[in-house]
């Protein structure tokens, strides 16, 4: 307790030449607070806890409209690794960055790059594959902290997820910036103390501070007055590496980066973003009504997205009524107030909902009703990246491709699409641009009906059906093979030559190569496929002949 009085001393003081601010990534309080301690502290310098490779990308999150992604990749040899570091509006890092671009204010990004991490997980043979893309950050260790498991357990919450909302979302505009930084230090502080040295060397957490701590020293012969936002898992341990200074010099290893359109459903914990908050609609609402400084921000909230959600039911067809909706909202804040919550949050608003649009026992209507309100919380927004960031030529390729066509782009809703390839040109020819995407091994689209020709099945049919979405990894997979060409079809082209050397083992594989550049409206290909062709019967021929002698 001495050391964390300490700590609680150091952290956030107008008069010291380092701010601490620790931050759950994603946390509209956060944001929220961040900004008050950038107004209050009037640092020189911001440094943030994100990839020190990707500073390269902040002078264009400006102008770009979250959700957003940096989206990076290290090579070594053979070997390659590549992360999304996802950005929303509420995010801190991201409200950081906003506001020191606006003041004029230096800012930098500080962490290790993954390329350190990629050769640091090699040496500890921890790395699941070369081509596994994640997330930068994991709550892993919050999450299962059993001193979080206890408090879960005092103050009735099911989970991290909601014990966060109660202890620092909802309490948001009625604390100090002071009095809030302190409680989060002291709440990341008692969540890491059980976790053994080992442990976090292990998982890169050791050497990461260590890199922090030695940049933020760098930085203090520069600046005198530097604010850093950091994890709040990481930033005690950061105060006492800078307070003896025991650090030790690494050499970055940097990657290439990428400023991407990223989807609210991507950047959805519930989805599979580790370090997210649930429902980012929801908490995209949240924000916006703190920052308006509406004292009953969640309250507001609520009753909107219960409105929200009746609606969208009510053209569905369910018989959803006012006094139903009056019934979900009422529900909500008797829960609130049952588990002493100044406000009713998204975990009240949910069991609400059940409890006054659900009707009779858990069947089908229930599923439609909670996926429809998932959907609804979660919210199906794409960002948009600054008109001047800079994009590979194939990427905006596909964008122009796919804009020419009229074909989704701006939304994570699933699509699907019927082409005429036998009497409509323009159908043949967006056919050849989808089946040229599945070349690449590219997401954005796939066919669920029409002739396989490999297959030699269905060859007389006229039609096809595609579904295509458009989510962040078909941007990341079209950056991954930019260095094939400029384009698609140049991307095409060269992964086509690249088989013809080194896939065609038999006149089977050269035929299947050949079906493919045709579908693929390659055909200054075809000539010499078909010799390839030709020349496998002739080898195999031989070898048979051969044989049989």
């Amino acid at each position: 307790m001495d050391k964390l009085d300490k700590l609680l001393a150091n952290a956030f003081s107008i008069e010291r030449p380092i701010a601490f601010f620790p931050v759950r990534h994603h946390s509209p309080a956060c944001s929220y607070h961040v900004r008050r301690a950038i107004d209050m502290y009037k640092p020189d310098c911001i440094l943030i806890e994100a990839p020190s490779d990707t500073d390269t990308i902040i002078p264009y999150l400006g102008d770009s409209e979250p959700p957003i992604a940096i989206y990076y990749s290290y090579q070594s040899g053979e070997k390659r690794n590549a992360c999304y570091y996802p950005l929303q509006s509420f995010s801190p890092e991201f409200v950081a960055v906003k506001a020191a671009l606006a003041a004029g204010i230096p800012v930098h990004f500080i962490d290790l790059p993954l390329g350190n991490i990629s050769m640091e997980e090699e040496k500890l043979e921890l790395k699941e594959a070369s081509e596994d893309k994640k997330t930068w950050y994991n709550d892993y260790f919050l999450q299962r902290s059993k001193y979080i498991q206890t408090l879960c357990e005092k103050e009735n919450c099911r989970g991290h997820g909601e014990l966060w909302e109660k202890l620092f979302e909802i309490s948001a505009a009625s604390v100090s910036t002071e009095m809030f930084i302190k409680n989060l230090l002291t709440f990341c502080y008692f969540a890491r103390v059980d976790y053994p040295e080992q442990l976090l060397t292990e998982e890169n957490d050791s050497i990461r501070e260590m890199y922090m701590a030695e940049n933020i020293i760098k930085h203090q012969k520069k600046y005198k007055r530097i604010l850093a936002v950091t994890g709040g898992f990481h930033t005690a341990a950061l105060m006492e590496l800078i307070e003896t200074k025991k650090v030790k010099k690494i050499k970055p290893l940097s990657g290439k980066a990428y400023l991407i359109p990223y989807s609210y459903e991507e950047s959805d914990q519930l989805t599979g973003y580790a370090s997210g908050m649930p429902y980012p609609g929801y908490y995209q609402a949240v924000y916006d009504n703190l920052e308006k400084s509406e004292s009953n921000f969640f309250h507001k909230t609520t009753l909107i997205y219960i409105t929200k959600l009746a609606k969208i039911l009510r053209k569905n067809r369910e018989n959803i009524s006012l006094s139903e909706e009056s019934a979900a909202f009422a529900m909500g804040l008797g829960l609130a107030d049952m588990r002493d919550k100044e406000q009713p949050g998204v975990y009240e608003l949910i069991d609400g909902v059940q409890s006054a649009f659900v009707k009779g026992e858990l069947n089908m209507s229930t599923s439609f009703v909670m996926e429809a309100a998932a959907r609804l919380l979660r919210g199906e927004k794409i960002g948009k990246v600054g008109k001047d960031a800079p994009v590979p030529p194939i990427v905006l390729d596909f964008t122009n491709i796919a804009t020419s066509y009229k074909m989704n782009i701006t939304s994570t809703i699933p699509k699907t699409i019927t082409l005429d390839i036998v009497s409509k040109a323009r159908h043949q020819e967006q056919s050849v641009f989808l089946h040229r995407l599945g070349f690449l091994n590219n997401p954005y689209a796939k066919k669920t009906f029409g002739p396989d020709y490999k297959k030699r099945i269905n060859t007389k049919l006229v039609r096809e059906k595609w579904d295509y979405v458009f989510t962040a990894n078909v941007v990341s997979a079209l950056i991954e093979k930019s260095h094939y060409g400029g384009t698609i079809v140049e991307a095409c082209e060269a992964i086509l030559s690249e088989n013809m050397k080194n896939e065609c083992h038999s006149s089977s594989d050269a035929a299947n190569l050949l079906i493919q550049a045709a579908v693929m409206a390659m055909f200054n290909h075809t000539e010499r496929l078909i010799n390839l062709v030709r020349n496998k019967i002739e080898v195999t021929n031989s070898y048979d002949i051969s044989v049989e002698s």
